[in-house]
């Protein structure tokens, strides 16, 4: 008699655990998550206004395609943006924005303008910039090209044919709860067998 008991048990967890194993391959198998959108492009720097420090209250704005995606509000004279208290100019943006110009405006006057990249560090842009000024980059540091050595080539890329795979329907709503209520019924009725 305890032999019997003990396969039906055995047979219990077995099947408890294929029953939850195959809820989880159904969960795994769900949609896929929408893709992370990239972290705003943050700036900071000085601002004149008339070659003067911008005073308090002065407005710093950023826009991309003429669209505001940004702005500050002078607190600091002189400066927009700080680093100590990580109060940046934020320029939001999206995928769609990558590559695409920031033109800076302060109290609505074009003063510089600078690339909107995708998960960018802070940087430092003064403002307004000098014809070929490049002062966005002047915390990067510039490392050296390194020599090639020995026979270098050219790659060769192999145009590739791109097909795109339909989109898989979703199944039945509630296909995963047939099996859970499948297993609840066995479970239930192996329970009953054995009192």
């Amino acid at each position: 008699m305890k032999e019997k008991s003990r396969m039906s048990g055995r047979g219990i967890l077995i099947l408890v655990s294929i029953l939850l194993t195959a809820s989880l391959v159904a969960v795994a198998e769900g949609p896929p998550l929408p893709p992370t959108p990239p972290t705003p492009n943050i700036f900071y720097g000085a601002v004149l206004v008339d070659g003067e420090p911008a005073p308090v209250g002065t407005n710093v704005s950023a826009y991309i395609d003429d669209e505001l995606r940004g702005s500050i509000e002078v607190t600091v004279e002189g400066r927009y943006g700080d680093r100590v208290n990580d109060s940046y100019l934020t320029v939001n943006g999206s995928e769609a924005d990558i590559g695409k110009t920031i033109t800076f405006k302060v109290n609505g006057v074009d003063v510089g303008s600078a690339e909107w990249k995708s998960f960018a560090v802070p940087r430092r842009l003064d403002l307004p910039q000098e014809p070929g000024d490049v002062s966005e980059s002047v915390n990067a540091t510039t490392l050296p090209t390194p020599e090639p050595f020995g026979e270098t080539r050219a790659p060769t890329a192999t145009p590739e044919e791109r097909r795109e795979t339909p989109a898989e329907e979703p199944g039945l709503p509630g296909f995963e709860l047939v099996f859970a209520i499948a297993g609840l019924f066995a479970v239930t009725s192996l329970l009953k067998r054995r009192r």
